[in-house]
């Protein structure tokens, strides 16, 4: 039985993304494995936003592979989306308002 604690929760392989002719990340590959913190660092425009915005889903790849929690994001399947996005919490359904808090414990969604 393969080590959980080895299987990446977030891969990202060869990640291309950009606007119009500006390519923002080119080529880039990162995992994070359960339980571990990663930290983005690097000038204002350099990409870190957007690779977080690609990783959920709000941002299509030009080119790459995104593996979530064992599934591969397919930016052409809503329902496959929407299925990686609850890992984040995303999509709210529309009437709701979204309480976020320092501890996930304490994080709530309520009718508006």
């Amino acid at each position: 039985m393969p080590d959980s604690s080895q299987t990446p929760a977030i891969s990202v392989r060869d990640l291309t993304v950009g606007f119009g002719e500006k390519n923002v990340l080119d080529g880039l590959s990162l995992d994070v494995r359960r339980g571990e913190i990663l930290g983005l660092v690097g000038a204002s425009g350099g990409g870190k936003s957007v690779l977080l915005r690609t990783i959920i889903g709000l941002i299509p790849p030009r080119e790459g592979r995104i593996v979530i929690m064992g599934a591969e994001s397919d930016y052409g399947d809503t329902a496959a989306m929407q299925e990686i996005g609850r890992h984040w919490g995303h999509p709210v359904p529309a009437g709701r308002a979204v309480f976020l808090a320092h501890r996930p414990a304490e994080c709530a969604i309520s009718d508006a």
